[in-house]
């Protein structure tokens, strides 16, 4: 069958329970998400590549398509068992599998088009995956993986070549995100030889870039909206309060480098009439710093916070982009919070931890 395409819940402004918030902190929500993606792409019977995949704050969101209930339950048990996960909010539709014609090819010809398949994409440049073996259909990736986020594209890639009826992998990959996936400048490039820097963007920097860029805006509700990119596709889902924020999430995520095309998938569920009370800014700055220091952001960190007028700015220095990018969603997510302002500085670009 050939499949197309895969893919933050919101931290309290005070964690009443330091266990959970400390548990939740031990593992990225981008190394959660790809970790995802990896189990559904090598379980059985599950169309992975037509299911997006989001996690904020250890809370991962499920979005797209299954063929029955119970593809759609082992979806959530399989991604329920990573480390790290807090809950898992499961949108899958079901669906009832159209009848396609079945692609048939030798394993000899599977084989050759999924090698061509892996060179061909420039994402995986930095990596060594090849097909050890295919059998019925069934491949066999091994090598080693310079990252997860290339882990992830190569069994992506795979999957979706015509013939391909499973996926199962012996890939090595460090069990880490690389921090250079997350960083938004100009330094953030691939050593790909004649590759173009727009070509060799990871999915991974395109999805913190985005959701960075959604956090600094105010028409935006960002814990509210979930991000996918696949091939430089990105997919919003989840729900936003008008049409105005849908509108607006779509023009962020198509200024973003790298995007190709944005699948705005945003549901505008209006937000119940009441009565909003207008946060104190001291109280926001004294809930900030309350959700920084609770969702762990603060260790081996100094984050320094501002707060005029319900805009947050955090400086100071953190270790990895992605503790920065988690500072930011833990600031974005407390009441009162209009939209959150990035001038920290990373201190170092080793692996995310």
């Amino acid at each position: 069958m050939n499949r197309q395409h895969i893919k933050y819940a919101l931290l309290a402004a005070v964690a009443l329970s330091l266990p959970v918030a400390v548990h939740a902190a031990s593992r990225p929500d981008s190394w959660i998400t790809l970790k995802a993606k990896t189990a559904l792409l090598l379980a059985d019977d599950i169309p992975a590549t037509h299911i997006n995949v989001d996690t904020i704050n250890g809370r991962v969101s499920l979005f797209g398509k299954v063929h029955s209930e119970a593809q759609k339950s082992k979806a959530a048990a399989e991604v329920r068992m990573i480390e790290g996960v807090v809950d898992v909010k499961n949108h899958l539709q079901v669906v009832a599998e159209a009848k396609e014609a079945r692609v048939e090819r030798t394993d000899d010809v599977i084989k050759a088009d999924v090698e061509n398949a892996l060179k061909s994409d420039a994402t995986l440049d930095n990596s060594s995956i090849s097909v050890k073996s295919v059998n019925k259909g069934v491949v066999l990736l091994s090598g080693k993986a310079s990252s997860w986020n290339d882990n992830v594209s190569a069994l992506q890639t795979t999957e979706n070549r015509p013939g391909v009826v499973r996926v199962v992998s012996q890939i090595e990959v460090h069990d880490a995100v690389a921090d250079a996936d997350f960083r938004m400048d100009a330094d953030a490039k691939s050593d790909s030889g004649n590759r173009s820097t727009g070509a060799v963007m990871s999915d991974l920097w395109i999805t913190s870039a985005t959701k960075m860029k959604l956090a600094a805006d105010s028409r935006t509700p960002a814990t509210e909206i979930n991000v996918d990119t696949t091939g430089g596709v990105v997919t919003l889902f989840g729900m936003v309060p008008t049409q105005e924020s849908k509108s607006a999430a779509q023009e962020i995520a198509k200024g973003v480098s790298g995007v190709k095309q944005v699948e705005n998938k945003l549901e505008v569920v209006a937000a119940k009439q009441q009565d909003k009370v207008q946060a104190r800014d001291e109280d926001v700055l004294a809930n900030v710093k309350q959700a920084l220091k609770d969702g762990g952001n603060q260790d081996n960190a100094t984050i320094g916070v501002e707060v005029s007028n319900g805009v947050v700015r955090l400086t100071g220095t953190v270790p990895t982009w992605e503790r920065s990018l988690s500072a930011v969603f833990s600031a974005r997510s407390v009441q009162g919070v209009r939209s959150v302002r990035n001038d920290m500085t990373v201190e170092t670009v080793q692996a995310a931890r």
